[in-house]
């Protein structure tokens, strides 16, 4: 349950600075590069909401962002393309506690 509490706290944090990056407008010329990383903002909102009520989907839903964001530093932007994925990479790891503390819950309450 603290690792849950400590993992809700971290999120909030890494969307707070996710805010001030969108914010910013900070994001390159590329044409399409606005989209999507607004489009993976919407991604990590929907994660963030989702992880309050389930952790297991919103740790997948935070995977698939990262997913997202190795399109995005692969794909789309023209210049520092490993940015997205490093910045990235906090939430990631994130979301991978998130999973195996939703399965240890389901498991204990099972």
């Amino acid at each position: 349950m603290a690792l849950s509490k400590s993992l809700k706290v971290l999120t909030s944090a890494y969307g707070v600075l996710y805010v001030l990056f969108i914010l910013s407008g900070q994001y390159g010329d590329s044409p399409h590069e606005p989209l999507v990383v607004h489009i993976l903002f919407v991604v990590f909102l929907v994660g963030y909401l989702t992880v309050w009520k389930n952790e297991i989907y919103g740790g997948l839903i935070f995977v698939l962002w990262w997913i997202g964001t190795w399109y995005l530093g692969l794909s789309v932007v023209e210049h520092d393309r490993g940015a997205s994925v490093v910045m990235g990479f906090p939430l990631f790891v994130i979301a991978i506690l998130f999973l195996v503390s939703g399965y240890r819950r389901r498991r204990s309450e099972g």
